[in-house]
């Protein structure tokens, strides 16, 4: 789980705690690719990032990573850096298999000294069936709802043309919870069948 933590105040109110004593966006480990941007970002307490460089690769394969950011905010030391020269209106394409990016950032100085700090972020599509665009495990009304409220920034034509295509699907999982029409009926008539033997007054001798 990740929380980003927002708030207007003056950049002289230090920033609460964090797990790992650093703040990243992506953060490291698994991350849903459409709410990853063209910038990255990381902040930490009492790093200089001002000479600092970025070096970026995916699978081995270095990918370009321009700094376009570093200073201060809320007694953090920052860096921001754009990803793969994507346009900042850029949405990552959809992965057909986990992306793990690998971030080194150079000659980020504390107390003086360079030292290097390195994580990963692994890139995931959530969606488990085409179509289902808010995870609940059904194409239908709902998806499309998220389509339009997304269109032209993270959804497009073809998403709306893969909802229509697989409108109805649904997962494995949500398959097995929702019982078949005929399934369905069978059980309604058992139900009604036992009330009724409930509701027989008892017979007399």
């Amino acid at each position: 789980a990740s929380a980003l933590y927002v708030v207007d105040v003056a950049d002289t109110v230090a920033h609460p705690a964090t797990r790992d004593g650093a703040v990243a966006w992506p953060p490291p480990g698994y991350v849903p690719y459409d709410v990853v941007f063209p910038r990255w970002h990381y902040s930490q307490a009492g790093v200089d990032f001002s000479a600092a460089s970025v070096a970026l690769s995916l699978g081995g394969v270095s990918v370009p990573a321009e700094v376009v950011a570093t200073g201060l905010e809320r007694l953090l030391g920052f860096i921001s850096f754009r990803v793969n020269n994507m346009g900042d209106g850029a949405v990552f394409p959809q992965p057909s298999s986990d992306q793990r990016y690998s971030v080194t950032i150079n000659n980020a100085k504390v107390g003086g000294v360079a030292r290097t700090i390195r994580y990963d972020v692994t890139l995931i599509d959530p969606v488990s069936i085409p179509g289902d665009y808010n995870f609940d495990g059904l194409v239908n009304a709902a998806d499309y709802t998220t389509i339009r409220d997304g269109i032209g920034t993270h959804y497009t034509p073809t998403d709306l043309a893969t909802w229509r295509a697989n409108y109805g699907a649904r997962s494995a999982a949500t398959a097995l919870a929702v019982p078949e029409p005929a399934s369905l009926c069978l059980i309604l008539t058992a139900v009604a069948v036992a009330t009724a033997r409930r509701a027989r007054p008892a017979s007399r001798a």
